[in-house]
Formats: C-alpha cells, structure tokens, sequence
C-alpha cells in the first residue's frame, strides 16, 4: 500500500500527467478526463486546478477508488464549462467561475 499524491493543473492549454503518468493532451477543448487509481489498495490524493479560460470538458470524473479528489479554481477564469462532474468518496470542490451542468 503505497500513499499517492496526483496533482494537475487543467487549463485548456498545456498537457497533463494522468496517475499512470500518461500525458494528456487537449483536443479541440472537449474531452473526457478520468483518473482512477492504479492499484485499490493504495490511499491517493488527488488535487485538480482549475485556470485559463475559454475551454469545456465533457465529462470529469474521479472514480470512487480515489480516496481524497480536491477540484479548486485557481481564477476567475471565463468561459469555462464542466458538462459532468462525477466525484468519488471525500471530495472537496470550490469553484468561483468554473460552471458544472450534472453533478
């Protein structure tokens, strides 16, 4: 059991390291973004922040096998949108302009 702490900072611009440490790429501002933790028996964290403007993910989802997903604006970033949101156990969201349609 190891103890995991995923930080990304999604912005519509630059790539991303999925838990796996794949690179994620934005493609024309409308993708899914998942995380799911490699191995259950592992406790990870994972903190999500939110900047830039002008870009939309489809759907955003943290599995239920992640332990702790925190999800923060950074800014008051225009124009961004969140078709679905699907949390896991113990998230913590605090959003000032990012909009979110279905939680």
């Amino acid at each position: 059991m190891a103890n995991i702490t995923h930080n990304a900072i999604l912005d519509g611009v630059n790539d991303y390291l999925d838990l796996n440490s794949n690179t994620i790429s934005w493609n024309n501002n409308s993708f899914f973004v998942g995380m799911f933790e490699p191995d259950s028996t592992d406790i990870t964290t994972s903190n999500l922040s939110l900047s830039g403007s002008n870009w939309d993910i489809g759907a955003l989802r943290y599995g239920s096998r992640t332990d702790f997903t925190n999800i923060t604006d950074l800014d008051a970033g225009t124009d961004r949108f969140i078709e679905y949101l699907a949390l896991g156990q113990n998230s913590d969201v605090d959003l000032i302009s990012t909009t979110v349609r279905v939680i």
